[in-house]
């Protein structure tokens, strides 16, 4: 049999070795052997069970094609505990096929079609998904964070025309657009904990995106000596709004675990309140009653102008408007975060 010329030639991909040429023969499912190397597993070969189910098995350079939809109908197929490394999924459309306890590494998703699928606690590590090649719907993977991020291109044996870092950069394009997807498919499948993740995963990816196509332009107008260009400083002021996307978004999401978590929020309230008391126990030397009150008054918005009067100096003028801010810092992620649990319907 033909080797896959997919290794050899696409160079984005994980598992790619431009020597790789050895043959792959085509591979009879699973049975009693314990791994698999350099085969070709075709849904059309598969046997004919209604629930079929591969259990502790291992993949090392193995092909994945046909249709599972159609090959499968009616049925369906576990992978448990199952290990998949170097292997292409290529093509294959994958209907109502699961996946439980898996390990991926080095492994593609470039071309495949993703339906009515389940990924429960696997691991990912170097693999490969493609913004407009690879089609994920009504399927569930519990950590999406985990998937996007392990998403990657390979930089090693690449031809010499290629650009390591528009690669490494471009990446976050496919991130960004596979979080989205991931976040669709999520609003009506899997648990709250998935889907808070889902919302977290696409806003930072999206944000990593602004940031990394900022820097690709940056670099084609230095290759064309328009270090000085008004494109420039605009290039410059989208990676700095970027950048400073990605920490508000850091920040306001670790308050209320991206809108998961109210008791995380109204904790927070408390320890702001805590610190500022403690600022003015310490520093201007209040009573712990009047320092708290202080504190907390200011931090709700309704004490402020009790607080700043002539007697305040500058330097307790300036912590008390720091303390103000917070307040309302921490006003916009609450009370969105309470009317979201009081309101909210995943549909």
């Amino acid at each position: 049999m033909l080797p896959s010329t997919r290794r050899s030639k696409n160079h984005w991909e994980p598992f790619y070795d431009p020597e790789d040429e050895e043959a792959f023969s085509i591979g009879e499912w699973p049975g009693d052997e314990q791994s698999y190397s350099r085969k070709v597993f075709y849904a059309k070969l598969a046997p004919e069970h209604t629930n079929y189910m591969i259990v502790d098995k291992a993949f090392s350079f193995c092909d994945f094609d046909g249709d599972f939809e159609r090959d499968f109908a009616g049925s369906s197929i576990t992978f448990k505990r199952c290990t998949f490394t170097s292997c292409d999924f290529r093509s294959s459309i994958l209907s109502k096929v699961k996946f439980s306890d898996c390990k991926f590494c080095c492994t593609s998703f470039s071309q495949c079609r993703l339906l009515d699928c389940i990924f429960s606690r696997c691991t990912y590590d170097s693999i490969y998904a493609s913004g407009g090649g690879t089609e994920i719907k009504d399927t569930t993977i519990d950590n999406p964070e985990h998937f996007v991020e392990a998403i990657t291109v390979n930089v090693k044996n690449v031809p010499h025309f290629v650009s390591i870092r528009f690669q490494t950069l471009k990446i976050n394009e496919t991130k960004s657009v596979m979080a989205r997807l991931l976040l669709a498919n999520l609003r009506n499948e899997g648990s709250n904990e998935s889907f808070f993740e889902a919302i977290k995963t696409s806003s930072i990816s999206d944000c990593k995106w602004k940031i990394a196509s900022a820097k690709i332009e940056i670099d084609r107008l230095k290759e064309e000596g328009k270090i000085w260009a008004p494109s420039m400083l605009k290039q410059w002021l989208y990676l700095t709004g970027g950048l400073a996307d990605e920490y508000f978004l850091r920040s306001a999401g670790a308050l209320n675990a991206r809108g998961s978590s109210l008791s995380r929020t109204m904790a927070a309230g408390v320890g702001f309140s805590v610190a500022f008391s403690l600022v003015y126990f310490l520093v201007f030397n209040q009573s712990a009653s009047e320092a708290f009150t202080r504190a907390t008054e200011v931090l709700l918005l309704f004490g402020y102008t009790n607080h700043v009067d002539k007697s305040v100096n500058d330097i307790e003028e300036g912590i008390i408007f720091i303390n103000a801010c917070v307040g309302v810092f921490w006003y916009l992620i609450a009370a969105p975060t309470l009317v979201n649990k009081l309101t909210r319907v995943r549909n």
